[in-house]
């Protein structure tokens, strides 16, 4: 079976987060076979669930994927930047979701933090069904995973933000490429719509033109998985001083 260190170091070579966040869970997880791992990457000032190993005994609805900083358990490691132990953790008052705790038999709950080069990144949660405080080899373990995997986070949101930045680039450069030459207005439409569907990842963009002698929106370009009775015009009608309404026609 993979070590927990060669995991670690797995996760050092990915620069998909998703397989980041995969490794290090898995290899947590495989630290409490009796139990369940749980990663929380900090998204702005959230603790937002992203990543997750092992098993649940039962099927449940309605659970908190977020944590403010010192919400929670997991917000509390936050705050302390330590790894953490709390046994009988479905009876601590800092917890959120005492009975998800007790309907898996959680007996014992390990908070990590993953601190990187420039900050916190978020929390690993390591939840047991064995009472009593893990042994100092699985304690040892848990936190030599927690800096490789807080450092692949890093370099995998940093080449996330790079692959943003180059497509737009490249994306503005071809517009404004075909912008200098005498291109049919609709050509260009379709070239816009392309490259935003690109960039933003959405699943319909639609190019539309203003009529200055109606003030109607007429389409030019789509891209995408635009419905067939998308409206190709649209039209605008006065509600109040310096504000005006959209209104969907028939297709024509």
């Amino acid at each position: 079976m993979t070590t927990l260190l060669e995991l670690a170091r797995a996760t050092t070579t990915s620069l998909r987060l998703a397989d980041v966040l995969a490794a290090a869970a898995a290899a947590a997880a495989e630290r409490v076979p009796d139990g369940f791992a749980l990663i929380w990457l900090l998204t702005g000032d959230r603790l937002v669930l992203r990543g997750a190993a092992g098993a649940l005994t039962h099927a449940h609805g309605g659970l908190r994927t977020d944590f403010a900083i010192g919400e929670g358990l997991v917000g509390q490691v936050a705050v302390a930047r330590a790894l953490s132990f709390v046994d009988e953790p479905a009876a601590d008052p800092r917890t959120r979701a005492p009975e998800f705790l007790r309907r898996e038999g959680v007996r014992a709950f390990v908070g990590v933090p993953l601190a990187a080069r420039h900050g916190l990144a978020g929390v690993l949660g390591v939840f047991s069904r064995r009472p009593g405080r893990p042994d100092p080899d699985t304690l040892e373990a848990l936190g030599a995973l927690a800096a490789p995997t807080a450092l692949a986070v890093e370099s995998a949101r940093l080449f996330a933000d790079s692959e943003r930045r180059r497509r737009t680039a490249e994306a503005l450069a071809s517009v404004s490429q075909a912008l200098t030459h005498p291109l049919d207005p609709g050509e260009v439409a379709h070239l816009i719509a392309d490259n935003v569907i690109g960039l933003l990842g959405a699943r319909d963009v639609v190019v539309y033109r203003l009529e200055p002698a109606t003030g109607d929106l007429v389409s030019m370009a789509f891209a995408g998985e635009a419905p067939r009775d998308s409206p190709t015009r649209w039209w605008c009608r006065p509600a109040s001083a310096g504000r005006v309404l959209p209104w969907r026609s028939a297709r024509r």
